[in-house]
């Protein structure tokens, strides 16, 4: 098992995260978000039109495919020359004719919310889904599958 981790890049899952953001200010470190990838599939029949996100939820088992849609998300995220690769898979395993790629950072809310969230012994009720937990989205690319 230890050669299949390392070659499927997937052995200290933690990094997905515990990675800190120390480019802004080395004495206040920030955790990264997680990388969202958005992909808008267009069919021939408008109504067929859907949107894949990556990773899935709540589809989470097995957890070894989260994990690879996890590292699928930050390589487009970090490297967008990914996106076309990766539109050209979906092109491929849909059969729509167009994709439009977009990436989104979903942050941690602060430490602060999260406290507001406990006092008290209330029950947690922070949403870790809501709007403003969410960068903005980054149009990667938009392709169309007869150019692959």
């Amino acid at each position: 098992m230890k050669y299949y981790f390392g070659f499927l890049n997937q052995g200290l899952s933690y990094r997905y995260y515990a990675r800190l953001d120390t480019t802004t200010d080395p004495a206040k470190p920030n955790p990264w978000g997680t990388p969202i990838v958005w992909a808008e599939l267009e069919f021939e029949a408008s109504e067929d039109n859907r949107t894949l996100r990556i990773p899935e939820r709540p589809k989470l088992a097995p957890r070894v495919r989260f994990q690879r849609q996890l590292d699928l998300a930050y390589h487009v995220y970090a490297d967008p020359r990914w996106a076309a690769s990766y539109a050209r898979h979906i092109c491929r395993a849909t059969g729509c004719k167009r994709v439009k790629l977009f990436a989104q950072t979903h942050f941690i809310p602060d430490l602060p919310a999260w406290h507001s969230s406990v006092q008290n012994g209330r029950p947690i009720t922070l949403d870790l889904e809501s709007p403003e937990t969410y960068g903005p989205l980054i149009e990667l690319g938009d392709f169309k599958c007869t150019d692959f």
